[in-house]
C-alpha cells in the first residue's frame, strides 16, 4: 500500500479537524476544540489501482503554533490549504507551504454552508495556479472531490477511481 503524508494547514477554525474527522469516522464535531501543535490520523482510501494510506497532519491554525509549521512540512507529499474568508493570512501560509512543498498544494474554501465570499479565494487559487475546491464539511459536500484531486496528484494518474 502506498503511504502519503498530507499536511493540513490554514488559520483556525476553518474546518481543518472537522475535514480529517469526517473522513476518519463521518462524524463531524458540534463542538470547537482547537488543535495544539498538530495531530496526525492516517486514513485508507481503496483506489482503483490500490489501497491509499493518507497520514493526515493536522496543523494547529492559531498564531502562536504558526513557527512550528515548517518542521510539520518536511518530507510532505501534498497540503491541503484551508481558506474561509480573505481576512486569514493566506499569503503567509502559502509561502511557508511552498517552502517546503512543490506538489500538490489544493486550495480548500470551507463552509460553503454558510455563504462565505468565494470570488478572492478563486481569484487566490487562479493567480497562485492552485487547484481550488469549494466544500462543506458539515454538510458532507465535495469532500469527495478533494480526496480525488488529491489521490489522482499524487498517484500522477487522471484515471483513479475512489471505490
Amino acid at each position: 500500500m502506498r503511504a502519503f503524508k498530507v499536511v493540513v494547514t490554514g488559520s483556525a477554525e476553518t474546518g481543518k479537524t472537522s475535514f480529517v474527522q469526517r473522513l476518519l469516522d463521518g462524524s463531524f464535531p458540534q463542538d470547537y476544540s482547537p488543535t495544539h501543535g498538530v495531530d496526525v490520523h492516517g486514513v485508507i482510501v481503496k483506489t482503483s489501482h490500490g489501497s491509499v494510506c493518507l497520514n493526515f497532519w493536522d496543523c494547529a491554525g492559531q498564531d502562536r503554533y504558526r513557527g512550528l509549521g515548517d518542521g510539520y512540512y518536511i518530507n510532505a507529499d501534498a497540503a491541503l490549504i484551508f481558506v474561509v474568508s480573505e481576512t486569514e493570512k493566506v499569503s503567509w501560509t502559502l509561502e511557508q507551504v511552498r517552502r517546503s512543498i512543490s506538489r500538490p498544494v489544493i486550495l480548500v474554501q470551507n463552509k460553503m454552508d454558510s455563504d462565505p465570499e468565494i470570488l478572492w479565494a478563486q481569484t487566490l487559487a487562479k493567480a497562485e495556479k492552485l487547484p481550488y475546491h469549494q466544500i462543506s464539511v458539515k454538510d458532507n459536500f465535495s469532500l469527495d472531490l478533494v480526496l480525488l484531486r488529491l489521490i489522482r496528484s499524487l498517484l500522477r494518474d487522471e484515471s483513479v477511481r475512489i471505490m
